[in-house]
């Protein structure tokens, strides 16, 4: 499997971001996302390798102005589309993703990167649309951790039976 960072610009600051390095300091002014001929570059490298999926990464890949685009490109090229996010993404992302079948795109939501409840609240809604293209996904940074919220969001929200788990050391800053 291979992931594509498209962007490493964010909608949110979690603790536990691996990105977070790339969206601060000097990084911040360097180039933050990939244009549509380096997409279509690594999806051609990728399919000659044999790998039938493109991952979208970021950042929040959603937020890419080419998301759509990007999606669209991979589904016409036969690949299943994987796309990590924190769950608050644009109409248009939404949009793209949920005229996808469950089989043709998985869409891993990290449940606890919301920064307030507005977000939580788009999150939920999000979830909600997508319903069996979401995999909730929550990041452990610590000892605690508590598995009743992806499982209460899978059973109230209709997402995948099954929890993405993240294992991370916070960002000290």
């Amino acid at each position: 499997m291979a992931n594509l960072i498209i962007t490493n610009r964010c909608n949110m600051h979690c603790d536990f971001c691996f990105a977070a390095d790339s969206r601060s300091g000097q990084l911040r002014e360097k180039r933050v996302q990939m244009d549509e001929a380096e997409v279509r570059d690594w999806l051609a490298f990728t399919m000659a390798a044999a790998i039938q999926e493109l991952r979208l990464l970021g950042g929040e890949p959603t937020i890419h102005p080419q998301f759509a685009d990007f999606v669209r490109i991979g589904r016409e090229a036969g690949c299943k589309i994987t796309v990590f996010s924190n769950g608050v993404m644009p109409e248009a992302a939404v949009e793209a993703l949920e005229v996808l079948s469950p089989e043709e795109c998985a869409v891993v939501i990290n449940m606890n990167a919301p920064n307030n409840a507005e977000d939580a609240q788009r999150q939920r809604k999000i979830m909600v649309r997508l319903g069996l293209r979401v995999t909730p996904g929550m990041t452990l940074t610590g000892p605690e951790f508590n598995f009743v919220v992806p499982l209460a969001a899978i059973e109230g929200f209709g997402l995948r039976k099954s929890i993405r788990i993240g294992l991370s050391n916070p960002t000290w800053q």
